[in-house]
């Protein structure tokens, strides 16, 4: 009879603990889940969120700079509109620089007359298209310098006016750029290169190969180029922009994360979560033990009864 009372409270502690057990499980199952599926859609979203950044700012920069010249475009604008007016293209080139000196617009300014066969086939087939009389503007990031070319089409004429700007509020908008690395640990590395692979985020550092190789292919293809390797993500983007009669030369990043600390963070949180569980499991079972002992016990005394009853009989 004894063993009979002892398997019941057996039995009535096992199926309670069974039911408890069996929802920290599942709450663990799904709390694991949700947690890699958080982990990934903030990877994703902070990959996108990145490349906004980067693409707003260097938007802000292209703004700037057309801001800052607009005035220098009107008046040329009204310099060409003059000499299609008067159909006078002779001596095109010192009528311009004497323009220029006018308007005081000559710094650092040279002007040529060029054979489009000599620039490169993307270029050559942007300036083919222009209409006479008319110009488009190349933007070409540098080290030292920012490099603003005017291809002007006159007849069937073509003329370079090369313009060679300084980079202070670039560069001071790029270092900023930089100083994530500072503010955020799991950021390892920003690089910003011109397509002739030339450092313009101020770390001094030729590029290695493995970078160049991946940001050849992002230069290619136009296309970003994510490798993964662990908690390691190496992120090569590309930025540019083109319009009818503008043209900014395309610039690669380099972004370079440690999501390790990302995810150790997701972890350490469902590792306090699991321990508060196991913490609050042990004083389940001990409740459920009580309570296994106030349900047997009525059948105890039953069986006693039972047993006494017996011997009286």
């Amino acid at each position: 009879m004894k063993k009979k009372l002892t398997t019941l409270y057996k039995l009535i502690s096992k199926n309670i603990m069974g039911i408890v057990i069996s929802g920290v499980l599942f709450v663990i199952l799904i709390l694991t889940v949700i947690s890699f599926y958080n982990i990934k859609v903030l990877h994703e979203e902070f990959e996108e969120n990145t490349i906004e950044l980067v693409r707003m700012t260097f938007d802000s920069i292209y703004n700037s700079l057309y801001d800052f010249d607009a005035k220098y475009y009107k008046s040329l604008d009204r310099f060409i509109e003059k000499i299609k007016e008067s159909g006078d293209t002779d001596d095109f080139e010192k009528k311009l620089i004497d323009y220029m000196n006018t308007m005081h617009y000559n710094t650092n300014t040279k002007i040529e007359k060029i054979n489009i066969d000599s620039v490169d086939d993307k270029l050559k087939e942007k300036i083919s298209t222009l209409e006479n009389y008319n110009y488009m503007v190349e933007f070409i990031l540098k080290t030292d310098r920012l490099s603003k070319n005017i291809y002007i089409r006159i007849n069937n004429d073509f003329y370079l006016l090369h313009h060679s700007l300084a980079v202070d509020k670039i560069k001071k908008t790029m270092d900023n750029i930089i100083e994530l690395e500072k503010k955020y640990k799991f950021i390892k590395e920003i690089n910003i290169y011109n397509m002739y692979f030339e450092e313009l985020s101020g770390n001094m550092g030729s590029i290695n190969e493995t970078d160049k190789k991946y940001l050849s292919e992002v230069f290619n293809t136009e296309k970003e180029v994510l490798i993964e390797k662990g908690n390691k993500v190496n992120l090569y983007y590309l930025w540019e922009y083109e319009d009818e009669n503008t043209m900014f030369r395309p610039v690669g990043i380099v972004l370079k994360f440690d999501l390790g600390i990302l995810r150790n963070i997701m972890l350490y949180n469902i590792y306090i979560f699991l321990v508060g569980l196991l913490i609050m499991l042990y004083f389940i079972s001990k409740k459920a033990h009580k309570v296994s002992k106030q349900i047997s016990k009525p059948f105890e005394i039953m069986l006693d009864n039972m047993k006494k009853f017996q011997k009286t009989r």
